[in-house]
């Protein structure tokens, strides 16, 4: 009896090992299945395993799903991870979801590199001109301490320039003060072309409500003075019309109105 018990012993004492290896080899495999759903995936974003956790941001990329924005905002801002972090760049600029360009904005100042590169191109993807202004700052920070001395890092800088390109149609090259001052003259030009356009949009509307104020008066209703003004007095007078005719009373000047009363202009008069 004691000697078949021996071999058995010691067939054990080398199987015993070999179960608790496969035994953490079934546990390993089972956190990092892939998730089945979106849901799933949000929920393993909260995973302490890193490798997890990018398992589940690469699903959710491919997932095409507008629920996962969020939470993959959180991980850019929060994983401890950079290869997370970086992942979590990837897919928002795959999403191309605007959501995502102020957590990627901040991303670009990210201590690694790699997580300032992938954010820069997640800007560039998604199409944002919001992005333009901190991607020409970035152009400028884009360097690290070595030994005591500022290096360039060059692959944030290409990343930068490329999403620049792709964001404004021009390539000014690596010169961050040729980048910033052909935004300064286009913001300035956009302003002033606004400030044209506001000016007209006002005169035409100031014509328009001098019309109808014409018009009322012509029609016995008191619009108050022929000055192309708003006030309550046309305004008064615009309800006593509507509702003389049978329209909704709103007081606006509104398309149906103007029809009325014969008044060519194709927009409703702003503000009213």
């Amino acid at each position: 009896m004691i000697e078949t018990k021996k071999p058995v012993m010691k067939w054990l004492r080398k199987v015993t090992p070999l179960l608790a290896m496969l035994t953490t080899y079934l546990i390993v495999i089972s956190a990092f299945a892939q998730p089945r759903s979106v849901e799933q995936a949000i929920d393993q974003l909260k995973s302490s395993n890193s490798q997890v956790r990018k398992e589940a941001v690469l699903y959710l990329k491919e997932a095409q799903n507008g629920q996962a924005i969020e939470p993959l905002i959180r991980v850019l801002r929060e994983d401890k991870d950079p290869v997370v972090r970086i992942a979590a760049a990837v897919a928002l600029g795959d999403l191309k979801d605007k959501r995502a360009v102020d957590a990627l904005v901040v991303a670009l100042k990210d201590e690694y590199s790699e997580v300032r590169q992938f954010s820069a191109l997640a800007l560039g993807e998604i199409g944002d001109t919001r992005a333009i202004e901190p991607l020409i700052d970035a152009l400028g920070a884009a360097e690290y301490h070595a030994g005591g001395a500022i290096v360039t890092d060059m692959a944030t800088e290409i990343r930068v320039v490329e999403a620049l390109k792709k964001l404004t149609g021009q390539d000014l090259g690596w010169d961050q003060k040729e980048w910033s001052d052909w935004w300064k003259n286009k913001e300035a030009s956009k302003k002033k072309k606004k400030g044209i356009h506001t000016i007209k949009l006002e005169l035409n509307d100031n014509t328009t409500v001098y019309q109808a104020q014409k018009k009322l008066q012509d029609l016995g209703y008191n619009p108050g003075p022929l000055d192309g003004l708003w006030g309550i007095k046309t305004e008064k007078a615009i309800k006593e019309f509507q509702r003389k005719n049978g329209l909704p009373v709103t007081g606006k000047l509104d398309k149906i109105v103007r029809k009325k009363l014969y008044i060519d202009t194709k927009k409703d008069v702003k503000g009213y």
